[in-house]
């Protein structure tokens, strides 16, 4: 003869299930953060083969970030950035006439077309645009050459930056981070990790470990310059792709801008920043 269960065997089960979910559900979301990053390892991977694919077939020479090349006034879609000129060594996804949509070009970690973004200084922008028509007015540096950059192993092609949501339904990034601003944001921002907030900070700027000012930066936003930082999407962490090909993940407190962002020639005037009393002076041996 068939028994039902008593209110109390139910209960006991329901609590059991909960019991389970509450365990396996974080399990599963830490699963799926660690599925997001290894995709977007893949992605920056072979983002950074393509860009030294490209450099190879160009003297050597990397891509330019920015190149404009309408000539007609207010044409917003006609640019032609890194993201054209190495689109042909990714096949992956597509480029339009501004954005680089699927494939590769988008990160997991976020629903808009773009999510990377590269060093604004190996991938040179214009110094000056004419914003109607957009054309360079002052095309600002040369392009980079792997002979100039020190220290490949160590020197940041691409990573993940903000996004900006007030430039679209999903939010857009920048396309070049600002590295300048990445040192400069230590100047007056230090981070308190046990509290998570911001607060000034005395000179010389903290430009790593887990009290640099970029970390004040680790967010999306429409306000001046999240959408231009790295952004820590993994586990307080980011991929990376470096200069000499490899890509990996490093925790937010070990990116450093001494070593991984500054490059001898192309911040011009700043070797300052490593004299003694300065924030960058006890990595002058892996500048």
């Amino acid at each position: 003869m068939k028994r039902a269960f008593t209110l109390i065997e139910l209960l006991v089960v329901i609590a059991i299930i909960a019991i389970l979910a509450a365990i396996l559900f974080p399990v599963f979301a830490q699963a799926k953060e660690a599925a997001k990053k290894t995709s977007d390892l893949s992605n920056q991977k072979q983002l950074t083969l393509g860009f030294m694919m490209y450099s190879a077939d160009a003297d050597d020479n990397f891509a330019r970030g920015w190149y404009v090349v309408t000539n007609a006034a207010g044409a917003w879609q006609q640019d032609y950035k890194w993201t054209h000129a190495t689109q042909p060594y990714v096949k992956s996804g597509r480029v339009d006439n501004y954005d680089a949509i699927g494939g590769m070009w988008s990160t997991p970690g976020i629903r808009n077309s773009l999510g990377y973004a590269t060093h604004d200084r190996i991938f040179p922008m214009c110094g000056n645009i004419n914003w109607g028509p957009r054309l360079c007015g002052d095309p600002g540096a040369s392009s980079v050459s792997q002979t100039q950059i020190n220290n490949l192993t160590e020197k940041v092609l691409v990573t993940t930056t903000g996004i900006n949501p007030a430039w679209s339904v999903e939010g857009s990034p920048g396309a070049n981070m600002d590295s300048s601003w990445w040192w400069w944001s230590g100047e007056n921002r230090v981070y308190n990790e046990a509290t998570k907030t911001c607060s000034s900070n005395p000179w010389p700027p903290v430009v790593t470990g887990g009290r640099a000012g970029f970390h004040c930066y680790n967010q999306d936003g429409a306000n001046w310059p999240v959408w231009a930082m790295p952004r820590f999407r993994y586990s307080l962490g980011a991929n990376a792709g470096y200069a000499d090909g490899h890509a990996k993940f490093r925790k937010s407190a070990a990116f450093n801008w001494c070593t991984q962002m500054y490059v001898e020639g192309l911040y011009t005037g700043d070797t300052w920043m490593f004299d003694p009393g300065n924030s960058c002076q006890p990595f002058n041996a892996l500048r």
